[in-house]
């Protein structure tokens, strides 16, 4: 089972963000 780890961080145009990074395109 492959994990995927999500990072949420502040935006300046938005209340947050998250973005995976083992998702291309994301």
């Amino acid at each position: 089972m492959k994990q995927y780890i999500g990072l949420i961080h502040k935006d300046t145009d938005s209340d947050f963000g998250v973005s995976f990074p083992d998702f291309p395109g994301v």
